[in-house]
């Protein structure tokens, strides 16, 4: 099996359907059950791998990767851009995950997921590799759903986030996010100005409004500091920011 320690896990990546024939999906499914973990797979992110996989397969994508035993409990199917909400909750009845990445979304000009589907159930949010700035991401969401006059309220912006740490404990096999004996010990300390008091009932407009990354000042992951009052403690960051230039 994949080795589980608390800080790290593995999955298997896939691209998309679309760059995928039947025989590199098969062997993908192998690879999981091999390991006992999900599949990673970007799915129906733009029209034209709905399209490509009706031409080729003469089924939905959902179909598809039912058929190609790539869903399972576990698998992350990434963007979901164009699945229709009965496509989602079939998904879910598999067990798999959603996630939604509305920054990638619209910097590919590719639409906007069915979320109100996707928090129904084990819906996630993403970046899709743009940074690891989830605060912005939540924000987005929440922006691009009230853009869209359909999309999630503000409260189920921020249950898809929560959402995102209940699929990486899932995958590391450790409670993540929660004050309790046998949580993975991992603490945010913010350096933030507060205009009005946080409060319970406010909490969700000071999030989306008011916290963003610039205002982290020490970080704690498994009970060891990786950022102390905003440096990062694990030396050669800069080096191989040097290295990253020259490349």
């Amino acid at each position: 099996a994949c080795r589980r320690d608390g800080r790290f896990a593995g999955m298997v990546g896939a691209h998309a359907s679309f760059t995928l024939g039947v025989d590199s999906l098969g062997a993908l499914a192998e690879l999981a059950d091999q390991h006992d973990v999900g599949v990673h797979i970007h799915c129906a992110e733009d029209q034209a791998d709905v399209d490509d996989c009706r031409e080729r397969n003469g089924k939905g994508l959902v179909d598809h990767l039912c058929h190609a035993k790539i869903l399972r409990p576990g698998t992350l199917l990434v963007h979901c851009t164009h699945l229709t909400a009965d496509e989602v909750a079939a998904a879910y009845g598999l067990g798999c995950w959603t996630a939604h990445n509305p920054r990638s979304n619209m910097n590919n000009a590719v639409g906007f997921a069915p979320t109100q589907a996707m928090v129904r159930g084990r819906g996630l949010l993403g970046t899709d590799g743009i940074d690891g700035d989830m605060w912005s991401e939540s924000r987005a969401a929440f922006l691009r759903a009230r853009d869209s006059g359909t999309g999630p309220g503000i409260g189920e912006c921020l249950g898809l986030l929560a959402g995102s740490a209940r699929f990486a404990g899932a995958c590391l096999g450790v409670p993540l996010g929660r004050l309790v004996p046998g949580a993975a010990a991992d603490l945010l300390i913010l350096d933030y100005p507060q205009a009005t008091p946080v409060t319970t009932d406010n909490l969700l407009g000071h999030w989306f409004f008011g916290f963003h990354a610039g205002h982290v000042r020490s970080l704690m992951v498994g009970g060891r500091w990786v950022v102390h009052d905003r440096r990062i403690v694990a030396g050669g960051v800069e080096g191989d920011i040097g290295r990253a230039r020259e490349v």
